[in-house]
């Protein structure tokens, strides 16, 4: 399987290389798209052998003359690598490349981090408005799951996906302090099971 896997920061987001690793050790062909082809993560990208490819294609919201540009960017991309799947990890790229391809090209599936944008009315209509038959939701959560069922998006397109560890790299991991034992009034030796989505600072 051919992927084309959209990260929308050469900066951080070491899980979504991560998993990228682990999908190339599974057999996936994989092209990663990110803003620049050099420095950042792309150097990781490449050291792990996927293939990167420089070009901004987030949603150009603060530059508006640019999104036929990056419309034809994206077709441009798609055509040249003709992927079996296009892998979205952000919102702007999802929408973007949903806006580009219509009901054209491969499928499309948008790994949703967490429920922030849709927490909004506003943000939530806006990131489905091009959406389509094409499209599929990996949420890591399930309030992310429940938000686009109410939105009428069929549970055959919605999927669970809990973001893992980093394998055996401890040295990503602090010791417990035991706040959340002493929260909710567990014993110290009580195993917890939990997921982040994401943290951002408050918004307006």
């Amino acid at each position: 399987m051919k992927v084309l896997y959209i990260v929308k920061t050469n900066i951080g987001a070491v899980w979504a290389f991560e998993q990228a690793v682990k999908l190339k050790e599974r057999g996936v062909e994989i092209l990663a798209v990110l803003p620049s082809d050099t420095g950042g993560m792309a150097e990781r990208y490449r050291e792990a052998g996927i293939p990167v490819y420089g070009a901004v294609v987030s949603m150009p919201l603060k530059q508006p003359w640019k999104l036929f540009s990056r419309m034809r960017l994206i077709k441009k991309i798609v055509a040249g690598y003709n992927p079996d799947l296009i892998h979205c990890h952000f919102v702007s790229d999802s929408m973007m490349v949903r806006l580009a391809l219509g009901k054209k090209g491969p499928k499309r599936i948008f790994q949703v981090l967490g429920p922030l944008h849709l927490e909004h009315r506003l943000f939530r209509k806006a990131e489905l408005l091009f959406s389509n038959s094409l499209d599929a939701w990996a949420c890591a959560c399930k309030k992310s799951g429940e938000y686009y069922a109410a939105e009428g998006i069929s549970e055959s397109k919605i999927f669970l996906c809990y973001y893992g560890g980093y394998g055996d790299k401890s040295e990503l991991y602090q010791p417990s302090g035991g706040i959340l034992h002493s929260s909710f009034g567990l014993p110290p030796k009580t195993k917890l099971i939990g997921m982040v989505s994401y943290f951002y600072k408050p918004r307006f």
